[in-house]
């Protein structure tokens, strides 16, 4: 396990959505550690509802395949959001065990990219910590 500092992610609000609440709740404590604010959704709908009440979101982390709404729902849905809005698309992660799109393909939705379950979860910090 990666040993992370406190406080590098203060003032950032991250939402994560996951249906495995294990795995949800993990990546939510160790961002808690970094000094984040973290929102949990079980899924894309819940997600969506989430960015909808919450003006500053910093990142969204979204699993690709969930029940109630997949993670590619839910980048379509906040881009929709957003230029209704004019509020912008905060960088998007997503993370899957098995998906239907590949790195690339996540990039041309709007992505950052995609990371494949288990990872590092240093390699989401950074990528945080980049965007």
């Amino acid at each position: 396990m990666n040993t992370i500092k406190k406080d590098l992610l203060k003032g950032k609000t991250i939402l994560i959505a996951d249906d495995e609440e294990y795995l949800r709740e993990v990546i939510g404590e160790r961002l808690k550690i970094c000094g984040a604010t973290v929102l949990l959704a079980q899924h894309g709908r819940e997600a969506h509802e989430i960015f909808q009440k919450n003006e500053q979101i910093d990142f969204i982390i979204s699993d690709v395949r969930m029940p109630g709404g997949d993670g590619v729902s839910l980048l379509h849905s906040i881009k929709e959001t957003g230029k209704a809005t004019g509020r912008p698309l905060p960088p998007f992660l997503f993370i899957t065990g098995f998906a239907d799109i590949n790195h690339e393909q996540a990039k041309k939705l709007g992505a950052l990219g995609l990371l494949n379950k288990p990872f590092q979860i240093q390699e989401v910090v950074n990528l945080i910590l980049k965007s």
